[in-house]
C-alpha cells in the first residue's frame, strides 16, 4: 500500500518565516525552485523524504514534529465553523475553503481562532471537552442559562447602557472617538491596535500594566468599535455585573441542594 504523502505547507511556512527567509532564500537552501516551494508551501505539492531531511538539516528541527495539520483543523472544521447562523447568507462551497486554505492558510487560522474566541471554542475542530450540554463549555451554558431566567432583560445594565450610550452621543458624533475619549479620560486607558503575530490569541486584551486596551487588527472598524463599547461597559457596570454574577452562583448552589 502507497504511503500517505505529507502536505505540510503550513508548517514549511512557519519555519521560514520563523527564520526570516523569502520563498526564494528557502528554496535555495533546498535546492528547488521558488515556485515548486510556493506550491509546497500552498499544500499543492507533498513532501518528499529528500526535502524533509533536508529541512530538518538545515533548520535544526525534529521532523516528527512536522506534520500535515491544517490551519483551523482543516476544510470540515472551517465548514463547521460556517455553518453558524451568523454566515446563513453567503455561499461558500467547500471548494473555496479549500482554496482559501491553500492560498491564504495564516488567515484562515486566523479566523478560526476568531470565530473560537468569541464563541467560546464551541465550534473548534480540534477541541477540547466539552461540558455543559447541548455541546457547550460550562460557562457558556450556565450564562445562557441566566439570560434566559431574566429573559435577556437586565433593568440596571439597560438603564445604565442608555445614560452611557446618551453621554457619548452628546460628547462626539463618532461613537469610536467618543469611547475611546472616555476611555483615556476617565479610565486612563489609550487604545492600541495590534498586529496578528504580536497578538495571535485574542481580539482583545485589557493591559492594565500599559495601561492600553489592546485590540487585533483583525478587527473590522465596526467590530473594534463593539469591542471597545464592550470593554467601557465592562468597567463602567462592574458593580451591577458582579451583582448579576453573585446572584447566578446564589441561584445554582440552592439549586444543587
Amino acid at each position: 500500500m502507497a504511503e500517505e504523502k505529507l502536505f505540510a505547507g503550513h508548517s514549511v511556512r512557519r519555519i521560514r518565516r520563523a527564520n526570516g527567509l523569502t520563498q526564494g532564500a528557502m528554496a535555495e537552501t533546498l535546492a528547488i525552485s521558488p515556485s515548486y516551494l510556493n506550491l509546497i508551501e500552498r499544500n499543492q505539492r507533498p513532501l518528499t523524504a529528500t526535502l524533509l531531511l533536508k529541512l530538518a538539516q538545515s533548520y535544526d528541527f525534529d521532523p516528527r514534529t512536522l506534520t500535515g495539520t491544517t490551519p483551523g483543523g482543516g476544510v470540515d472544521a472551517i465548514r463547521r465553523r460556517l455553518n453558524d447562523p451568523m454566515f446563513a447568507d453567503l455561499d461558500i462551497d467547500r471548494a473555496q475553503v479549500e482554496e482559501w486554505i491553500a492560498a491564504s492558510p495564516d488567515a484562515a487560522e486566523a479566523f478560526a481562532r476568531s470565530f473560537d474566541r468569541l464563541s467560546g471554542g464551541s465550534h473548534g475542530g480540534a477541541g477540547g471537552e466539552q461540558i455543559g450540554g447541548h455541546g457547550e463549555p460550562e460557562a457558556i451554558a450556565s450564562a445562557r442559562r441566566e439570560i434566559e431566567r431574566w429573559r435577556n432583560h437586565f433593568a440596571d445594565l439597560d438603564s445604565q447602557a442608555e445614560n452611557l450610550a446618551d453621554e457619548l452621543r452628546l460628547t462626539n458624533a463618532d461613537i469610536y472617538g467618543a469611547i475611546t475619549e472616555r476611555l483615556r479620560v476617565k479610565h486612563q486607558l489609550s487604545m492600541r491596535i495590534l498586529p496578528f503575530d504580536v497578538m495571535p490569541d485574542r481580539l482583545r486584551r485589557l493591559d492594565l500594566h500599559a495601561r492600553q486596551l489592546q485590540l487585533s487588527e483583525l478587527l473590522d472598524p465596526a467590530s473594534r468599535t463593539f469591542a471597545a463599547a464592550l470593554q467601557l461597559g465592562m468597567l463602567e457596570a462592574k458593580a451591577e455585573i458582579d451583582a448579576l454574577v453573585a446572584g447566578a452562583s446564589f441561584t445554582e448552589r440552592a439549586a444543587e441542594r
